[in-house]
């Protein structure tokens, strides 16, 4: 028997997220997802995070990036433990990002090398 939870990861296939909104402050970029998005998935492994809202022209580069989902915002990180920015995805930012997740520790990581 796997202990819990068990260490079985994407056991379907890559999931989609789209991005619905982009709201953008002075001190930051959130990525708003929809409601439920993780809900039924795996405690840890990958989605697909599909850009269908462009980051706008202006966007200054190095403000932090989230991802919001039922209210609640965690932050996007790169490896290494530095939060991304705006640079990591460019600008306007549209197309598809491979993002690992662990639901335990709240971890929302881009895969793979940022510019």
């Amino acid at each position: 028997m796997y202990p819990y939870p068990y260490a079985v990861t994407n056991r379907v296939g890559i999931s989609e997220i789209p991005v619905t909104a982009v709201n953008v402050t002075t001190t930051e970029v959130t990525l708003n997802l929809p409601n439920h998005s993780f809900y039924g998935k795996p405690y840890k492994g990958y989605f697909t995070l599909k850009l269908n809202t462009a980051i706008p022209t202006g966007t200054t580069p190095t403000l932090p990036l989230n991802l919001e989902a039922n209210g609640t915002s965690v932050p996007l990180m790169l490896l290494g433990g530095t939060q991304a920015t705006v640079a990591a995805l460019g600008i306007p930012g549209t197309g598809a990002v491979l993002v690992y997740y662990d639901k335990e520790t709240n971890l929302l990581q881009l895969v793979g090398p940022q510019a």
